[in-house]
């Protein structure tokens, strides 16, 4: 184990825990310096609800003591799953202790051996370990690339009973969006059924805040959707919507879900209010993607190496793990807090800073940041 943590720190790829205070909506410290925060998934804003948490606190245990399916799982747990599928308008639904145990707990008990899955070359790796658990035959496409989606499927779909599709909807390194309405087509065509994780993309799109899916009008056509309360939701924990009968399949089969301890009733309280804020936050969510188009903007015409478009998260690509990481040092001298991302939660050529917008930042915060990215990366 050592060598291998030498070989990491030689290569600039060790990672470290850095104890974190938040101070407000943008606000945290670190090693006692205050630092403006671009590296939280609080992008609507609603984790910093101090009075409210305190009184639902007062109110409920901090533990449910249980997996659900022995004593954990409470009237706050039940009106949760009630108040996502209506949310979402879906038949029912059903909560997971996190987002990570969503996605794999969900992959790995319905695709199952004599079927084909397929998956996005840049999954969250709660995806990818879902499809090395299942049984079923899995293949790796190149990053949203429906031709490649569609040779797969010519070559290899009619030697399988079942074939499943899994994939992000709004990426989380890259900031991107997934083709869905061309997987869309090709799931009909090829009777395919595609499984979405629409973790980042809640709360950020769709009409009403549903996500990618709503925003692309596929809700009658993609059946498996997950999604996360620890992002826009402001809380901990993953769940899954959609048919009454997927939802029962899941409570039996997902082990993550089973074997489990539920999340505690607070959590559940809180994700519950959230989630009812949601459908009225249109001009929050006009207001994060109009800034992450004009920031990028600014940021390509400095020449750092971004890519268009209008999610929260927004990538500035770096050459080298050494250079990603000596530039996060100097954001963080400069007064910002920015991760830098390497191997292997990204490919070797992709070493990045990331950056991820909250409601809550001001134009004069992101001009500041501008500079300093400027600064750190050229």
């Amino acid at each position: 184990m050592e060598q291998v943590l030498q070989q990491r720190r030689r290569d600039s790829l060790l990672r470290v825990a850095m104890p974190t205070k938040r101070l407000s909506p943008t606000l945290i410290e670190i090693d006692g310096k205050q630092l403006i925060n671009f590296g939280a998934n609080d992008y609507l804003g609603l984790s910093w609800n101090a009075k409210e948490l305190d009184s639902i606190l007062h109110d409920e245990t901090t533990g449910s003591g249980s997996a659900p399916l022995i004593s954990g799982y409470s009237q706050h747990h039940c009106h949760l799953e009630s108040v996502i599928a209506g949310f979402e308008g879906s038949e029912s639904a059903i909560v997971f202790s996190t987002g990570y145990a969503a996605n794999v707990g969900t992959i790995s008990a319905i695709a199952q051996e004599g079927d084909l899955l397929l998956s996005d070359s840049l999954n969250h790796a709660s995806l990818i370990d879902g499809c090395r658990l299942s049984k079923a035959k899995s293949i790796v496409y190149p990053h949203n690339d429906v031709q490649a989606i569609h040779e797969i499927l010519k070559q290899h779909r009619s030697g399988f009973r079942r074939c499943y599709l899994a994939t992000d909807t709004l990426f989380s390194m890259n900031g991107d969006l997934a083709n869905l309405t061309e997987i869309a087509h090709l799931a009909h065509d090829f009777e395919m059924t595609v499984i979405v994780d629409e973790a980042h993309a809640t709360g950020v799109y769709g009409a009403r805040g549903r996500g990618w899916v709503e925003e692309c009008g596929l809700e009658d056509s993609i059946e498996v959707r997950i999604g996360t309360l620890s992002k826009a939701i402001g809380c901990v924990g993953g769940f899954v919507h959609g048919s009454q009968v997927l939802v029962d399949y899941l409570r039996n089969f997902a082990r993550t879900y089973v074997y489990s301890t539920s999340m505690p009733e607070s959590v559940a309280s809180n994700a519950a209010r959230n989630i009812q804020k949601l459908s009225g936050m249109n001009a929050e969510r006009s207001k994060i993607r109009e800034a992450s188009q004009s920031f990028r903007k600014q940021l390509s015409e400095q020449g750092l190496r971004v890519p268009i478009g209008d999610s929260p998260i927004i990538p500035i690509f770096v050459e080298s793990s050494a250079k990603t990481i000596s530039a996060a040092q100097r954001i963080r001298e400069l007064g910002f807090f920015v991760p830098a991302i390497r191997p292997p939660t990204v490919p070797n050529d992709q070493c990045m800073l990331r950056v991820s917008l909250s409601v809550h930042h001001t134009k004069e915060q992101l001009d500041q940041l501008q500079d300093g990215l400027v600064d750190a990366v050229s």
